[in-house]
């Protein structure tokens, strides 16, 4: 996840050294904060950013955890910290639901992707496979930003675009 969020921050090689050392979930200045500023990632998906990160940053840093389970971690968990780690671990079951709301997106909307993305569904999932939960995530999220990367390129040429109009060049 740091190696494609600093690479969507590298629109400018001169910034490199720099971006690749901003922390990634830092709420106020990280990656995926800055990320978000520029549109390029939204709020479930910079929840996820944290969330692993936070996981991480936990793992690492205390030598006790070199044989860490994550079923057992997961298994270990209140009902509330299990709801609470279904949802950060799951940056699209709240789109899915607001899809679901929208009368514009109704027409032709899979009623089992609103199944499946019932908070009770996603906390079942999270506790049967957190591995695959987690991974899953990771995979929307990367895809994520890896198609925000070439979109970033596309908002930069419409900016470009505006500015040359408002100049009378365009």
């Amino acid at each position: 996840m740091h190696a494609s969020t600093t690479l969507s921050l590298h629109k400018e090689p001169q910034l490199a050294d720099i971006v690749s050392r901003i922390e990634l979930s830092g709420k106020p200045v990280g990656k995926a904060a800055i990320l978000g500023r520029l549109g390029l990632v939204g709020k479930e998906k910079r929840r996820f950013l944290s969330s692993l990160s936070e996981l991480r940053n936990i793992l690492v840093h205390d030598v006790r955890n070199s044989e860490f389970s994550l079923q057992q971690y997961v298994e270990s968990m209140t009902p509330e910290a299990l709801r609470s780690f279904a949802v950060a671990f799951s940056p699209t079951e709240t789109l899915i639901r607001k899809f679901s709301e929208d009368p514009k997106l109704k027409v032709g909307f899979d009623m089992k992707l609103l199944e499946q993305s019932d908070v009770d569904a996603v906390v079942a999932m999270a506790r049967c496979n957190p591995k695959l939960h987690i991974w899953i995530a990771a995979y929307n999220t990367l895809t994520s930003i890896v198609d925000m990367y070439d979109y970033s390129d596309y908002k930069q040429w419409i900016n470009a675009r505006a500015i040359l109009d408002d100049n009378g060049k365009g």
